[in-house]
């Protein structure tokens, strides 16, 4: 078992208990065999685990509330990406893709207007009589 102390002053300190990972997996082990032990596996558990017998039991009622939560927050970020994907920029247009693929894109229109520049300025050279550039 971990401790860890946590609060906003000394005098009102804390100290918070964390499951191993081995006890951590034997409950998810076991509540997913039996959601709702009763007293006396409870008890069980507690001293095959080192806990307390109100600790499995609440520790069971944390561990859904936290899923809960992991769940909803990790729709919101999922819906939060897709909003991103599909924001729109006035000055840029929507937001791209991959920055290296339009970087590159972008290298070659520059490529090509450049040799139009070329292509423009010599014709033009050809009616002023000006050499090119």
């Amino acid at each position: 078992m971990e401790y860890s102390s946590c609060g906003s002053s000394s005098s009102q300190k804390r100290n918070y208990q964390r499951n191993t990972p081995s006890q951590f997996q034997a409950l998810e082990s076991i509540f997913k065999e039996n959601p709702r032990p009763n007293p006396k596996q409870r008890m069980q558990l507690s001293r095959e685990l080192g806990l307390t017998p109100t600790q499995v039991q609440h520790d069971r009622a944390d561990n859904c509330m936290l899923r809960a939560e992991n769940d909803r927050m990790r729709s919101e970020n999922i819906a939060l990406n897709e909003k991103l994907k599909n924001c729109i920029c006035p000055k840029c247009g929507p937001h791209g893709g991959d920055s290296y693929f339009d970087h590159q894109g972008m290298k070659l229109e520059n490529m090509y207007l450049k040799e139009e520049i070329d292509k423009v300025s010599s014709i033009i050279a050809k009616f002023i009589g000006r050499p090119q550039r």
